[in-house]
């Protein structure tokens, strides 16, 4: 990616050791495509005593983004996008609705029913969407 936005036969072994010596405006423009990937929040540190710092803003940097916890031995790949599925689900009733959707992981709210029907038209079993439910509740709530 980063020859797209240098001169023709430059030789680009380390973005780090081209960066060094990069013109300011060439450096510029290879950030900018770099970080336009948007951003995530990141879950503040734990300080101990179930203290935790506030939540912040870090930038998707080439696919990653620094200071989120790794899938490894968490949940997986898929598990967040379901999370995120109903988190758009959820921004969605709230802007149609003008009411914040009722915490529960169950049917039996009319949200929460929506996410069954929606994790059921797309195949998923239900214990899929109650996990995933509880898992977007709880990051709703320690934000």
């Amino acid at each position: 990616m980063l020859s797209k936005f240098l001169p023709e036969g430059t030789q680009t072994p380390n973005f780090f050791d081209w960066a060094r010596h990069a013109p300011a405006a060439a450096l510029a423009r290879v950030l900018a495509a770099i970080t336009g990937e948007g951003g995530e929040i990141v879950r503040g540190r734990s300080r101990g005593n179930g203290r935790r710092s506030p939540p912040r803003l870090e930038p998707v940097i080439l696919g990653q983004v620094r200071g989120k916890s790794s899938a490894v031995g968490g949940r997986s790949n898929e598990s967040e996008h379901r999370v995120a599925l109903i988190t758009y689900l959820a921004a969605d009733w709230a802007g149609l609705t003008g009411e914040i959707p009722l915490a529960g992981r169950g049917p039996d709210t009319p949200f929460g029913w929506l996410i069954y029907s929606v994790f059921g038209f797309l195949g998923f079993e239900e214990f899929e969407a109650e996990y995933a439910m509880r898992i977007f509740w709880e990051e709703l709530n320690a934000a």
